[in-house]
């Protein structure tokens, strides 16, 4: 998957749209193992918090979504590897075992600490 940088993030466009696609890719990341990975290394490698993660996923989506209108093809959840993973419960095993952010980061990130 490609890193997509977008320097000049800014909260013009339609609010909508905007909560729509952090929704999707909120929900996304726990169905799908490659945005669940996005959102993992985000936390987890980069030390964002979990807004900033989900942005970075949503951006990951967006992209997606274009290539889907592009070229007409289904959406398809794949692994880490590239294969397709049509069963549920075997992206749910494997974002559950190697895509679960730990508690100790999820702290370290938090912009409020808890009392």
């Amino acid at each position: 998957m490609m890193d997509a940088h977008v320097p000049n993030r800014t909260k013009t466009g339609l609010s909508w749209a905007r909560w729509a696609l952090c929704l999707a890719a909120d929900i996304g990341r726990h169905w799908d193992p490659q945005l669940a990975f996005v959102y993992y290394r985000a936390m987890t490698q980069k030390g964002k918090c979990h807004q900033q993660a989900v942005m970075e996923v949503a951006i990951h989506l967006l992209w997606r979504l274009a290539r889907i209108v592009r070229t007409g093809q289904p959406y398809e959840f794949r692994g880490p590897n590239g294969h397709p993973m049509p069963l549920a419960r075997d992206r749910q095993r494997l974002i559950a075992e190697q895509y679960t952010v730990p508690d100790s980061v999820r702290n370290r990130t938090r912009s409020r600490r808890p009392a």
